[in-house]
């Protein structure tokens, strides 16, 4: 009988314990996008097309414009510029990194600048043919237009 006393003592302490029953599992939260309105996607859209051709010196040139408009620090101006920045990166990442990456590749101020070097060495290469031995200076008519042409006898 003493066993039989035990084991009910044992089991009235498991019955007093209070056991819940598990929980139902919980989705895990996503978290969202920030919404933005059609005001704040227009500047980002604008923001992240000038930070391309301006390797991101935009936003110091916009700060720099603002506090000196509104009499505000640059500094204040500066992080909240940046922190809109990053708040159109968070909602339109895709729309926000292309956009930079294409105005980049696109309005490439290096590359416009290295064009005019282009240009000088095209016109004296075009010098150096006409001085040379056997060169001869031809003018045609094309259309109305007339042009000149350097024809190199080599």
């Amino acid at each position: 009988m003493a066993d039989n006393e035990d084991l009910g003592s044992f089991l009235a302490e498991f019955e007093n314990v209070g056991l819940e029953p598990p929980a139902a599992p919980v989705a895990p939260t996503v978290p969202t996008k920030p919404d933005l309105g059609l005001r704040d996607y227009i500047l980002g859209l604008s923001r992240s097309y000038l930070a391309g051709p301006t390797f991101n010196l935009a936003e110091e040139a916009e700060a720099g414009l603002v506090s000196a408009a509104r009499g505000t620090p640059y500094e204040a101006e500066l992080g909240r510029i940046r922190q809109e920045r990053a708040r159109f990166a968070e909602a339109a990442p895709v729309t926000s990194l292309g956009t930079e990456l294409l105005s980049g590749l696109i309005l490439n101020p290096l590359q416009k600048l290295s064009m005019i070097g282009r240009g000088e060495q095209a016109t004296r290469l075009g010098q150096t043919v006409a001085a040379a031995p056997g060169a001869k200076l031809t003018q045609a008519v094309v259309g109305a237009a007339p042009t000149q042409a350097i024809v190199a006898g080599f």
